[in-house]
């Protein structure tokens, strides 16, 4: 990991930077630590050997897609899961209220209260979490759903969720690591609005997924599982071609264009050859 004050190389197990002295991120500093993360794998994809090439040059060709279910079941399910944390919640704070101001409690020892009060505390930390965490997959499977075909990465350390024709799909990597000697599973992490196949045993590894490429393997999967039609997305490699081609293309006119220009100036300027063809037609 990189420090995040002077940028320099953080090892496993220490505590803090060797250069500035930066305290490294709790274990439990999640929120930083993922920042860290995604810095550190902009950082290393700026420098990626692919760049700025497709997926089929980079050798990783192969997704999977997996049906989950409808947006709505998704959506009642999160609901119901992020309705049985606030419940937890609620008791939690009622056992904790209750060892607090009343005398249903007193009857236990020492220990017992202690073993209540830390489990009380425990659960609510913890079903916090889970409501963060519920909210947060209902906004984004919504904004999804608005969207009519999307793909995002919403749970951290989970595959892409996509939304096509009111349906979830998960979306992972089924290829192994082209650059890696041994078979290697990747997966998928998202860095700002790009998608990233990274290897499992080495993060050097990276290589940029196009959005048209994913969102035209979750159609195709549709199509063969209910025959729904669809037209495939022009990749973004392609496009880039197809601007080149007319820019080319456009180069090749106005060259034309102006060697045209250029014959027709030099006839004004040069009107000798009209005369001899209008004095040959007065002498015949």
């Amino acid at each position: 990991m990189k420090c995040a004050k002077c940028g320099a190389e953080i090892k496993d197990g220490e505590k803090k930077c060797p250069e500035c002295g930066e305290k490294r991120p709790g274990y439990f500093n999640f929120i930083k630590r993922r920042q860290l993360r995604e810095q550190e794998t902009a950082e290393i994809l700026e420098k990626s050997y692919i760049h700025e090439e497709d997926v089929a040059a980079a050798g990783v060709s192969g997704l999977s897609v997996r049906y989950r279910g409808k947006v709505g079941e998704e959506l009642v399910r999160s609901g119901i899961k992020l309705g049985i944390s606030v419940l937890f919640m609620c008791a939690c704070i009622a056992v904790i209220a209750i060892r607090q101001y009343t005398e249903l409690l007193d009857g236990l020892d020492t220990l017992g209260t202690a073993i209540v009060l830390l489990g009380a505390f425990l659960l609510l930390f913890g079903n916090g979490a889970s409501v963060a965490n519920s909210s947060y997959f209902i906004a984004r499977l919504n904004a999804l759903k608005k969207q009519g075909l999307g793909v995002s990465k919403i749970n951290y350390g989970k595959n892409p969720t996509a939304v096509y024709a009111g349906n979830v799909y998960e979306v992972s990597v089924s290829d192994t690591c082209p650059k890696c000697e041994q078979p290697t599973a990747m997966h998928i992490e998202q860095v700002q609005d790009m998608l990233v196949a990274v290897c499992n045993a080495d993060r050097n590894h990276l290589f940029r997924l196009d959005k048209a490429f994913v969102l035209n393997a979750i159609m195709e999967s549709e199509f063969k599982r209910t025959g729904l039609p669809y037209t495939p997305i022009v990749l973004e490699s392609a496009k880039a071609e197809e601007g080149e081609s007319e820019s080319r293309e456009s180069e090749r006119e106005e060259a034309s264009g102006e060697s045209a220009a250029e014959k027709t100036e030099n006839t004004a300027q040069d009107p000798a050859p009209a005369e001899s063809r209008s004095e040959k037609g007065e002498k015949n």
